[in-house]
C-alpha cells in the first residue's frame, strides 16, 4: 500500500489483482462488507465492490 501510486491506473490495477490474489475481498465479504460501502485500509478508505 505505502509504494503504490494512486495517481498511476496501472499501480492501482496492480495493487487490487494483489488483493484479489491474497483473498482480502473473500476476506472482506465473509466479513460482512458489501458493494459499495468503503474499507479502510492503513490511511487509504477503496470501495468494496
Amino acid at each position: 500500500m505505502a509504494r503504490t501510486d494512486f495517481s498511476n491506473e496501472d499501480a492501482v490495477a496492480f495493487l487490487q489483482e494483489n488483493l484479489e490474489r491474497l483473498g482480502v475481498s473473500e476476506q472482506l465479504a465473509e466479513a460482512g462488507a458489501r458493494p459499495g460501502e468503503d474499507v479502510v485500509i492503513g490511511e487509504m478508505v477503496f470501495e468494496f465492490w
